[in-house]
């Protein structure tokens, strides 16, 4: 790896496709315990670009549940990876997540924040730096000095996510709106002595869940990520259905598509299709990300796969207290 840069040392920030499985994990902290089960455990696999040498790879894992009748915690850990071999950055972040449940007549307001500490690591060694180009050979010489002293091959620091969220219940219409800033106390991530404050990332989001019967739901839905100068738009359209007495164990699908742009030019980087299958409580998901920007000429329109599982089980909390009364 040859470093010309400190702030090449920056990964991207993690994000997924599969917003509505990641979204206590990238998208909005409100979305801890916003769900209608007891408790909740789901884990998301993504590799991208594997076509080109020094790839991405993030897995995330969650588990929440809800404590009273207001109040949700959770944990989300995250393991990312960039490079390859001996070049790679290793990412490891750990976060308490919490939110506050406030009903509103038949609609409802989640407040949410997290705070976890991020361990980042690579191997300084197997670096290069500009005063290691050997002229006389025409390539860099990791035997030359580097005069990189600061360089640590670790950095750890603590972060911070905070978000509200609202979803309105009109019946077959239920909106849901979002606004979440992550990273707000931009903490140091450089690994030299100089300062390279993590930039904090603004996230919005707006969803309508359209119930057309009790077998079919239509669910689109727009994500924008703001962060320094780089902005992201992602569109999206989800089908889900239920199915009722079959010979398998399978009880609803789903299927959906979106895109991808870079906002405010909408350059478009990819489109992704997704789908997936309920059995009971459990769901498996999968998305392929397919590449149409510039860069489709290394990866071959081979953008991402990704890969999720989220088990949530029948809720026991009492949802709504009826009387028994006889009748005559």
């Amino acid at each position: 790896m040859s470093l010309l840069l400190p702030q090449l040392l920056n990964g991207q920030d993690i994000h997924f496709t599969q917003i509505d499985v990641s979204q206590i994990a990238t998208v909005n902290p409100a979305a801890t315990g916003d769900y209608d089960a007891d408790w909740r455990f789901g884990g998301i696999y993504r590799s991208q670009w594997p076509n080109v040498e020094k790839a991405f790879s993030t897995t995330a894992l969650f588990y929440d549940r809800h404590l009273n009748e207001k109040f949700s915690g959770g944990l989300v850990f995250f393991n990312d990876q960039s490079g390859a071999g001996l070049n790679r950055l290793n990412v490891n972040k750990l976060y308490a997540s919490a939110a506050y449940h406030l009903p509103i007549s038949k609609h409802k307001l989640n407040l949410g924040a997290q705070l976890g500490g991020v361990f980042k690591s690579l191997e300084p060694n197997t670096l290069t730096f500009p005063r290691q180009y050997d002229r006389e050979i025409g390539q860099f010489n990791s035997e030359l000095a580097s005069d990189e002293t600061s360089l640590t091959g670790s950095k750890f620091y603590v972060d911070a996510n905070v978000g509200i969220n609202l979803k309105l219940n009109f019946g077959k219409f239920q909106p849901n709106i979002g606004v979440a800033a992550l990273h707000v106390i931009q903490p140091n991530e450089s690994f030299l002595d100089e300062k390279a404050n993590l930039p904090m990332r603004l996230v919005g989001d707006l969803g309508l869940d359209f119930v057309v019967n009790e077998s079919f739901r239509l669910h689109p839905y727009v994500m924008g990520t703001f962060m320094n100068q780089a902005q992201e738009t992602l569109f999206g359209l989800d089908l889900h259905f239920n199915i009722y007495e079959n010979a398998t164990k399978v009880t609803g699908l789903f299927a959906g598509m979106g895109t991808r742009l870079d906002a405010p030019t909408a350059y478009q980087d990819a489109v992704f299709l997704k789908g997936g299958l309920y059995f009971g409580n459990l769901r498996f998901g999968l998305a392929y990300d397919i590449n149409v920007s510039d860069l489709q000429a290394v990866t071959n329109n081979f953008g991402a796969i990704e890969l999720s599982m989220v088990y949530m089980p029948l809720p026991t909390r009492l949802k709504k207290i009826q009387v028994p009364c006889d009748r005559f």
